[in-house]
């Protein structure tokens, strides 16, 4: 955790782009998709329902921390690297980086809504189940927004690509408000949306997190 005197806009890049555990918690509103299809894809998930208000907790569990290892020179190198060794991008030639290995637990009115990434910088992978959606993470001036890549169907070390048009959409933002002048846990506010081909919007929230201190 933080120091007590740390601003929201660190606290915040540490939250989406730390390498310690983190926990928030806040008030959302929800609104689930507005067809039949939507509804019962939301029921069958166990997603939030359609509320004002609606209590959030949120806890970023660092499983590993990021370091950079020698490669293993008689190993051969693969044409897509596994879940857990990615290449370094910029980085030495014969090492590679050992990413951040986080657990996302958002509950949500009650619902909990589960996630493993991992992260490399500012590029993630989050699976949910067989679902892999790969992003990026850009931090701004004043906020941070999380960018969808693509999506894959991972199996073991196998993957299968999913195009464009049939893979779920997911986007994510979070901003800093005025301080506290009271001296409070830093904040920031936030909006995520996600849709499904020929559904449309599935699930979209938005309101405020605040440090949740030990």
């Amino acid at each position: 955790m933080g120091e007590p005197d740390e601003g929201a806009y660190a606290w915040m890049l540490r939250f989406h782009l730390g390498e310690r555990t983190v926990r928030g918690t806040g008030v959302l509103t929800v609104r689930r998709g507005p067809g039949p299809l939507a509804r019962l894809a939301c029921a069958l998930l166990g997603l939030p329902r359609t509320g004002t208000a609606v209590p959030l907790h949120v806890t970023v569990t660092r499983l590993t921390a990021a370091r950079t290892a020698p490669a293993q020179p008689h190993r051969p190198e693969r044409t897509a690297p596994g879940p857990l060794e990615r290449p370094v991008p910029d980085g030495e030639a014969g090492r590679r980086e050992v990413p951040v290995v986080e657990r996302w637990e958002r509950v949500i009115g009650g619902r909990r809504l589960l996630s493993h990434q991992i992260r490399l910088g500012e590029r993630g992978w989050e699976r949910h189940g067989p679902l892999e959606v790969r992003t990026r993470t850009v931090a701004g001036a004043a906020d941070v927004e999380v960018v969808q890549l693509g999506a894959v169907l991972r199996a073991g070390r196998h993957e299968i690509p999913v195009p464009a048009r049939l893979a779920p959409r997911v986007h994510a933002r979070a901003w800093t408000g005025p301080e506290d002048p009271d001296g409070g846990p830093p904040s920031f506010r936030l909006e995520v949306e996600v849709a499904l081909p020929v559904i449309g919007r599935l699930l979209s929230y938005q309101g405020h997190c605040r440090e949740e201190r030990a």
